[in-house]
């Protein structure tokens, strides 16, 4: 990545609300980091980072792979129990002013660092080796195809070929910013930011906080946008100018097809791309590149085509590979596949070198991949099946609706229930949701219960937390 940095010089590469860094500025900082941990630990020891979002997360980052070692991406607030877990790993926690007192309430024997108070000057005049090339990142992952999170851990080099790749298939240019509020422990936080270096582009850091989100655009010129389906639905409704915007890119979410008109309505001139892909494969799988949504067709409704290093299928419950538009498991094969989770070695491909995602989905005959839902979340009611996904996009067409989200609850007699809750942003009633849903959907896939909530918890993605909802719609019945 150093010869990156030297390449755009004095060029602004990462900003946030309190401060900037050229890439010149970042290269120094970086080796200083680095030489401090090769003369005091060495190599092929592993650390746990636990920072607020921001630019000394994403430098000491750098810089702990870069001098050979395993790196822990923790989120700024995790949980003790995350803490716990992966202690007994680890050489060091690395910290901040905001977090050391959360993680040495923890972990008092352990070695913890607040990064925030070391002298770093005289390591400026060591010689850097780079060692990146055995260093990693520890991930975790999201727990949806188990219900447990896992750690994955991926060879640095495999997160710069992905975010060099993702760079060319959207077209990223050098007068490009980027706003990420992700934090930067997830995977689309990491290739959205080094996507964006590689071409010579800007970052932007910062927390999502609506009420200042349209002076971001305007005050740091944002032009492109890797986000989620429910930020976009918040923004679409709250903002009339954009500024400089020129692109958004959908990673890791669905985006129902009346989210797709309204912003084709609004935002015609706009790029759109969706990228699809997991931690264990190191995102970016499928990429549905920009194309203005002005254009929007079918094929807009889609998370795009397979990559270059990327093999899609569509296979059934025993791992038979199914035909174009039957819908089944969407299956990946990948140079990049992680096969064994980290710490338990589970052994996660299957007989033929496949991850199995347990997304639900299908492929046209052009090769376009359809998300069609967790597997998990599929409602069994009487014997059909119903796909959230569906009831959920008939529900957003629904036009006194905000945000949606439909969970099965058990059911004595039918198995499951089909249950909607929903935001509304407008007065609407239950009987004019399920009157109007009969117009577009089979009787069983109506929700038998619909829910009014004022909002949604939201994951560390900008996903909704759709398991806060099963576990409390749950509570009620026990």
């Amino acid at each position: 990545m150093l010869e990156i940095f030297s390449e755009y010089g004095n060029r602004i590469a990462i900003s946030t609300d309190s401060e900037k860094m050229s890439y010149a500025n970042i290269k120094i900082e970086t080796i200083k980091i680095c030489n401090y941990i090769s003369n005091k630990y060495g190599t092929n020891n592993k650390f746990a980072l636990c920072m607020r979002h921001g630019i000394s997360y994403f430098i000491w980052a750098l810089a702990v792979v870069m001098s050979g070692n395993k790196i822990y991406l923790l989120h700024p607030s995790a949980a003790h129990n995350t803490i716990d877990e992966i202690d007994k790993y680890v050489t060091c926690f690395l910290c901040d002013n905001t977090t050391i007192k959360s993680v040495t309430k923890f972990i008092e024997s352990k070695d913890v660092i607040d990064a925030s108070k070391l002298n770093l000057e005289e390591y400026s005049h060591f010689d850097y080796q780079d060692k990146s090339f055995i260093g990693s990142i520890i991930l975790t992952t999201s727990g949806t195809t188990s219900g447990k999170s896992k750690y994955i851990d991926i060879p640095f080099n495999f997160i710069k070929i992905k975010s060099s790749l993702l760079s060319n298939y959207l077209k990223l240019l050098s007068s490009d910013t980027c706003y990420v509020f992700t934090p930067l422990c997830s995977i689309q936080a990491l290739w959205s930011v080094l996507s964006h270096l590689y071409v010579g582009g800007k970052v932007h850091l910062g927390d999502f906080c609506p009420s200042k989100f349209s002076e971001i655009l305007e005050k740091e010129n944002i032009t492109t946008l890797i986000s989620t389906a429910s930020i976009i639905r918040g923004m679409i409704d709250q903002l009339d100018d954009i500024f400089n915007l020129r692109m958004i890119v959908v990673g890791g979410d669905h985006i129902e097809p009346t989210l797709l008109s309204k912003l084709k309505e609004k935002w015609g001139h706009l790029n759109y791309a969706n990228v699809y892909g997991t931690t264990e494969t190191v995102a970016g799988d499928t990429v549905f590149e920009p194309r203005m949504l002005s254009e929007l067709d079918d094929t807009y409704y889609s998370v795009g085509k397979g990559t270059i290093y990327s093999s899609i299928a569509i296979m059934d419950e025993v791992g038979n590979i199914l035909s174009a538009y039957e819908t089944g498991f969407i299956c990946i094969q990948s140079p990049f596949l992680q096969v064994r989770n980290y710490n338990n070695h589970d052994k996660i491909i299957n007989e033929c070198n496949y991850f199995n995602t347990y997304d639900l989905g299908y492929l046209d005959s052009n090769g376009y991949l359809y998300y069609k839902g967790r597997a998990s979340s599929i409602i069994i009611h009487n014997g059909f099946k119903v796909s959230p996904v569906e009831v959920e996009n008939q529900i957003y067409s629904f036009e006194g609706v905000k945000e949606a989200v439909v969970i099965g609850r058990k059911h004595m007699i039918y198995g499951e229930i089909v249950v909607a809750y929903i935001v509304a942003k407008n007065v609407c009633t239950t009987e004019e949701i399920k009157e109007y849903l009969l117009q577009n959907l089979e009787s069983y896939k109506i929700p038998k219960e619909i829910v009014f909530v004022k909002e949604f918890k939201y994951g560390k993605t900008g996903k909704i937390d759709r398991m806060s909802l099963i576990n409390n719609d749950m509570s009620h019945f026990r």
